[in-house]
């Protein structure tokens, strides 16, 4: 994972982590540790604006969510039905050039 942020390891022969290190090393695992934290408040922060979503308009959100099943699974029985039709009518116009 650290070299996904670009650090290339450090060179223990400068004396690694003292003032005389410049290799970066220690500014990228810094960094990505800051990252890491910054993704997981977000992350804290999603899930709280979620739970106050569904206390405050659960209700809502679940009539919405029945609507657009109800539309997916209608559009579904729409497009079987349009397949079947479509087979029925290859087989007719097949039968016609049959004979």
């Amino acid at each position: 994972m650290e070299e996904e942020y670009g650090n290339k390891g450090c060179n223990e022969e400068h004396n690694h982590g003292s003032e005389q290190c410049h290799c970066g090393a220690h500014e990228d695992k810094m960094w990505m540790l800051m990252h890491i934290a910054k993704k997981a408040k977000m992350e804290i922060i999603k899930e709280k604006v979620k739970k106050k979503l569904e206390a405050a308009e659960g209700k809502q959100f679940d009539e919405v969510a029945d609507m657009i099943v109800e539309a997916m699974l209608g559009k579904h029985d729409m497009m079987k039905g349009m397949i079947k039709k479509k087979k029925e009518m290859q087989e007719r116009f097949e039968a016609i050039f049959a004979d």
